[in-house]
């Protein structure tokens, strides 16, 4: 069909399959955006679950006073100094246009930064900036998939308050023998 006249019956279906075709590449795009979004969230996940396995280590080995001699406790520190400005640093990764992957809607801003130091220049207080919303990608018509993580339901755990027990069970206090 060369001219709509030709045949306006195949040209109209041929507008559709045209419409559907470019609806479904501007899907598959924002599906692979939100997959490289998704694949450096947990790249740096797995990174950041390294280096807390690297810092346990170290610390158990510190703990080992049959392994730790004079000067080796000092070393083990730095160590898990590094460990700990990698994490924030992996806390803080950005995508190639400056988007930081886990500061939700507050995607220009760090997620994490330091506000004290010792005098050793190291962090001792660490504060979270980004927005508690977790931000959404649209990837087709109705359906959307959150992709920029909100730093602190990612490494904040919330902090309950102790257990509580209500109700009757019927049990006695006993003698504790």
């Amino acid at each position: 069909v060369q001219v709509a006249s030709d045949d306006p019956i195949a040209a109209s279906q041929i507008l559709q399959n045209n419409t559907q075709l470019s609806q479904y590449t501007t899907n598959l795009t924002s599906i692979q955006s939100a997959n490289n979004v998704l694949q450096s969230s947990t790249n740096a996940l797995t990174s950041i679950q390294n280096l807390l396995a690297s810092a346990k280590s170290t610390g158990l080995q510190a703990a080992n006073s049959a392994t730790t001699q004079s000067g080796t406790e000092s070393a083990l520190a730095s160590q898990v100094d590094s460990y700990l400005n990698q994490i924030l640093g992996a806390a803080n990764t950005q995508l190639s246009d400056g988007t930081y992957l886990f500061s939700g809607i507050s995607s220009k801003t760090a997620a994490y930064t330091v506000t004290a130091t010792d005098s050793n220049g190291q962090a001792t207080s660490i504060s979270y900036q980004g927005s508690d919303q977790n931000a959404q990608s649209i990837v087709a018509k109705s359906t959307t998939v959150t992709t920029l993580l909100s730093g602190s339901s990612v490494f904040r755990t919330s902090i309950g308050t102790g257990t509580t027990y209500s109700g009757v069970t019927g049990a006695k206090a006993g003698s504790g023998i």
